[in-house]
């Protein structure tokens, strides 16, 4: 993989494949190249698109993406169209604030090409938004984890402006994957019935079916010697894990691509 011009002050590189083509992005900088995977070789887009810190391109001349306001420092959504020129649009009201903006509304941005979906979850709360490409709010959906507020201990530089979080922040989704109509979302709380034993020796990844906007099944992702899950995705019916230093390969059965339903409840908000 190449790109034609690397006198970029990067800091927070992206790389997104979307069969031909292939995406590298920078929003700190900001800089989106663009390539074909027969070649792997990228160029620069237009400029004139704004800063982001996660983008998602969706087709060869749209890409969803989050970015701060720039009076607030809130979280917004919006959507690049690339053209002769770039035209830029935002969604100020899906991403609702509960304390700051900007740590509260936290979280993944996900796209379902078979669906046409956006699909944005909460990282500190059981709350997850499902749009269509434009950003038009199709609904708001909940995990079944019960913390509807986000716990959190943020602390500001009144001389600087910045803003930091203290303490050990209260994650409840820690990582997700989409496919199709499935959500597959990495629990960071255990649930009331799951063993100390087992939620140390494994992660949780509960199933989601966002076309009924339901909850699905549940299945474990176990640890491999003292290595646990970092991240995940999903294609079809493969399953692909970093588990510490490694890309893991698994293979989702019937029961979970099928939706199968597996009850698992977890404990009252704190």
């Amino acid at each position: 993989m190449r790109i034609s011009d690397d006198n970029f002050p990067f800091r927070s590189v992206q790389i997104k494949v979307l069969p031909p083509y292939f995406y590298v992005l920078d929003g700190t900088v900001p800089i989106i190249f663009k390539g074909r995977t027969s070649d792997w070789k990228a160029y620069p887009l237009q400029k004139g698109y704004s800063y982001f810190s996660k983008a998602e391109p969706i087709n060869s001349n749209t890409i969803l993406f989050r970015a701060q306001q720039q009076k607030t420092g809130e979280n917004i959504l919006g959507v690049f169209k690339l053209g002769d020129t770039v035209l830029t649009s935002y969604a100020p009201t899906l991403l609702e604030k509960q304390i700051d903006g900007f740590f509260d509304t936290d979280g993944t941005l996900q796209y379902s090409n078979q669906l046409k979906k956006m699909v944005y979850v909460y990282r500190y709360r059981n709350q997850f938004i499902v749009t269509n490409d434009a950003l038009q709010l199709n609904y708001r959906g909940n995990t079944i984890d019960t913390t509807k507020k986000a716990h959190l201990k943020i602390m500001y530089n009144n001389k600087s402006g910045d803003r930091k979080l203290g303490g050990t922040p209260y994650i409840v989704n820690a990582s997700t994957a989409l496919d199709g109509n499935l959500l597959f979302v990495n629990s960071a709380l255990r649930g009331k019935y799951e063993s100390e034993t087992m939620w140390k020796e494994a992660a949780v990844v509960d199933v989601y079916d966002i076309s009924q906007n339901s909850y699905q099944t549940s299945f474990y992702i176990y640890n491999i010697g003292n290595e646990k899950m970092k991240t995940f995705m999903v294609t079809g019916n493969n399953l692909y894990v970093i588990i510490g230093q490694n890309l893991h390969k698994y293979h989702l059965g019937k029961a979970i691509i099928n939706s199968s339903t597996t009850i698992r409840t977890k404990e009252a908000d704190k």
